[in-house]
């Protein structure tokens, strides 16, 4: 009798897993991701936030991660007004070598030397004109 409890089971188990996969076992939700498209307003805004702030330092830093975020989404211009706003020379320059390299690898070479052009301090000025020539 145990034997044929144990083979009926064994049964039942593989007919129902055709119907699993038709009919579904569990959560069959579709996954939503939690990134979002950025735009061109967003960007804007997070400027308008970032120039709000009274502290220079948070600001800075605001404005740098700010620049970064649009140079890699290809967005030239709001990263050239987030650079211009950083009111630390070194910081600045830094910050626009970074978003001009990320510039120039999103396929933006001009909009990439413009922002470099931008750097104060002229031998990383230089190098990173170099990077965006040779495409580095």
């Amino acid at each position: 009798m145990k034997r044929f409890h144990l083979s009926s089971l064994f049964l039942i188990s593989l007919l129902s897993l055709p119907t699993c996969f038709l009919v579904g076992c569990g959560n069959d939700k579709p996954v939503e991701s939690n990134r979002m498209s950025v735009t061109a307003e967003d960007f804007a805004a997070r400027l308008d936030a970032a120039n709000n702030i009274s502290s220079f330092t948070d600001r800075d830093e605001a404005l740098v991660g700010l620049a970064k975020d649009a140079a890699a989404a290809g967005e030239g211009t709001i990263a050239r007004n987030a650079i211009q706003a950083i009111r630390t020379i070194t910081t600045m320059n830094d910050a626009t070598a970074e978003a001009a390299v990320l510039l120039a690898k999103n396929g933006n070479s001009a909009e990439a030397t413009v922002v470099a052009k931008l750097i104060r301090s002229t031998s990383l000025r230089d190098e990173t004109l170099a990077r965006i020539a040779t495409g580095d």
